[in-house]
């Protein structure tokens, strides 16, 4: 039961990290590029697939920092995010680490993201890789401030832990987005 502190205090140290480097990382770029950039925070609800094994669902939340590249409909997003997952009988953390170039269409109210995905398995010391998609939807609530519904798909081919899931994943994300600076 002591490593499984150890553990869970490992996971909340990484997943803080990981998340100071996100929202850190706004503070280093020339206030230039934060044209178009967003830091969104998420709630996720998932339900995994493994491809052997019990399908079953997981809640987490996290941050991501999308980088605008001025008046390109395009940005970089990349993420760090605490997900609850389980498996069968068993539940696990996760560090979920997606990263996506994306696509703005209709004023930037419609996303299509496609890139990766890194999912480190603290408990196991495992992890997990792969293509992912997004489409998210951004509701305005002013000229900064934007309510975003996201749906994903991913695919992991990696095996982890001792076991051989190589797991699929459907997640709904919702929260808010904060534009870093005027659309140019």
């Amino acid at each position: 039961m002591e490593s499984m502190k150890l553990n869970n205090n490992t996971i909340k140290k990484t997943f803080f990290l990981l998340l100071g480097l996100v929202v850190g990382s706004t503070l280093a770029l020339p206030s230039v590029s934060h044209a178009g950039s967003r830091i969104n925070l998420l709630g996720i609800a998932e339900y995994a697939l493994p491809r052997t094994g019990t399908r079953s669902a997981g809640v987490g939340g996290g941050a991501s920092f999308e980088i605008g590249f001025g008046s390109a409909p395009v940005a970089f997003d990349i993420g760090a995010f605490f997900v609850q997952r389980g498996f069968g009988t068993t539940s696990t953390s996760t560090l979920h680490a997606p990263a996506f170039l994306r696509f703005n269409f209709a004023k930037d109210i419609v996303s299509l993201g496609l890139g990766f995905f890194f999912d480190y398995y603290p408990s196991s010391r495992g992890y997990d890789y792969g293509p992912n998609s997004s489409l998210q939807f951004r509701i305005p609530m002013g000229s900064m401030l934007s309510f975003v519904l996201d749906g994903r798909f991913g695919v992991g081919l990696a095996s982890f832990g001792t076991g051989s899931f190589y797991t699929m994943y459907v997640q709904g994300l919702a929260g808010l987005s904060f534009r870093l600076g005027a659309k140019k």
